[in-house]
């Protein structure tokens, strides 16, 4: 057990990459990191440590996160910012509440 673990770059979908700026002269270029704007996260689940993982993870991919807990929470975040991509822990533990979706 004492071999390393590497970290691999997992496979994001595309609105999660780099961004390319569309030039005047119609050409394309990529932007650098320090231009491009952090792609936002919705991170919902009851569990903190659950979110904590994931934005640890994010983080290191220039993913700005914003964390709720509960479903009233993240439609209140949705209806306030846009988000990439929204991580929602859909079976949840409180039984009479209605779904997110």
């Amino acid at each position: 057990m004492g071999g390393r673990s590497s970290y691999k770059t997992p496979n994001w979908p595309a609105q999660l990459l780099p961004q390319k700026t569309r030039m005047t002269d119609g050409s394309q270029s990529e932007k650098s990191e320090q231009d491009q704007e952090p792609t936002k996260v919705l991170l919902v689940g009851d569990y903190p440590e659950n979110r904590s993982v994931l934005e640890f993870v994010l983080r290191r991919l220039n993913v700005t996160c914003i964390q709720a807990e509960e479903r009233d929470q993240a439609i209140a975040q949705c209806s306030e910012q846009v988000f990439g991509l929204i991580f929602l822990d859909y079976f949840r533990n409180q039984l009479n509440q209605q779904p997110a979706c």
